[in-house]
């Protein structure tokens, strides 16, 4: 196994853009010189590694269906989030309830801003960047210029039944 000399592991790159689980596919798909679907959500690290500074996101997209053991968990509750590193905003899909944090001041999310007053810009920001990233989905989170709660989220199998291990003929 040979390593390219640009990607010399004694010196690591460190870069303060925000990244995903989403990325490690495309990075992988970019390192073997394979082209990245334009289906994927993800973007290849290897441009950082090789020194270069290329377009990103401002913000990273997440959620947690709200299961464990393929089961309605009350106590993981469905949630939509958004974070740029500095702030989280969370939306549980459930209720409707948000939560905003400090990230800087408060790593470990101990602190909830949301109900603080002081925080309604902040919070109408990122309830408006979440708006338009699931203003497509298909399990109705939004209408208009709102999210709607009360929505549970689709799990892949739900969305693309033919990927179910389940459904797969023996």
């Amino acid at each position: 196994f040979r390593i390219p000399d640009w990607m010399d592991p004694r010196s690591p790159t460190i870069v303060a853009e925000i990244v995903g689980l989403q990325d490690l596919a495309p990075t992988l798909l970019d390192a073997a010189s394979i082209p990245i679907p334009d289906s994927m959500d993800g973007m290849s690290l290897l441009p950082f590694a090789r020194g270069e500074r290329p377009a990103w996101r401002s913000y990273l997209h997440g959620e947690h269906s709200g299961r464990e053991g393929g089961e309605e968990s009350e106590r993981v509750p469905g949630n939509q989030y958004l974070t740029d590193a500095r702030q989280k905003f969370i939306w549980f899909s459930g209720d409707g309830r948000e939560q905003l944090f400090d990230l800087v001041a408060d790593p470990m999310e101990l602190h909830d801003l949301a109900p603080d007053g002081t925080h309604a810009d902040a919070l109408a920001m990122w309830r408006t960047r979440l708006i338009g990233e699931l203003r497509d989905r298909p399990e109705g989170y939004v209408d208009g210029d709102r999210l709607v709660a009360g929505r549970r989220p689709f799990l892949p199998d739900e969305l693309r039944p033919e990927f179910n291990p389940t459904q797969l003929p023996r």
